[in-house]
């Protein structure tokens, strides 16, 4: 039987606070490549620090909201993978942030055939898109 999902926090809006966070991380990453390329420094090694900062910032920015790394970096990676997409509206209501996590290295009809299955079980668990994924032979 599938576990009852309890919220502690009020649903936030996913895609417009990963668009916010992809605006910051820009920002910050251009301007600590800007100084890096200004001292001649490896670029590398300034896109590193760029996203230690990034993280960090936002860290100490969103203490009520509680957005660690690892839920800005999945917040991140899904505003970049489906903001675009054709899909999006199709799968924005369907999947949760960690199931369109695990689901952004996807193709787009992987993700159709995935989004047709849970609009018929929409109580299905993210173990179980994975099982889907595996017996139709998905590959990201």
């Amino acid at each position: 039987m599938p576990r009852k999902r309890t919220l502690l926090r009020e649903p936030v809006n996913l895609f417009e606070v990963g668009a916010q966070l992809v605006e910051a991380k820009t920002l910050i990453t251009q301007q600590v490549l800007d100084a890096a390329r200004d001292q001649g420094l490896n670029v590398v090694d300034a896109e590193r620090k760029a996203a230690t900062l990034f993280y960090k910032a936002i860290g100490h920015t969103t203490p009520k909201k509680g957005y660690s790394q690892a839920t800005t970096a999945q917040y991140v990676r899904v505003y970049e993978r489906f903001a675009d997409s054709k899909l999006r509206t199709k799968i924005e209501g369907l999947f949760t942030a960690s199931e369109l996590a695990l689901l952004a290295s996807y193709s787009d009809d992987d993700l159709f055939y995935l989004g047709s299955a849970k609009e018929v079980t929409p109580e299905m668990a993210r173990d179980q898109l994975g099982e889907i994924l595996k017996a139709a032979r998905c590959v990201p």
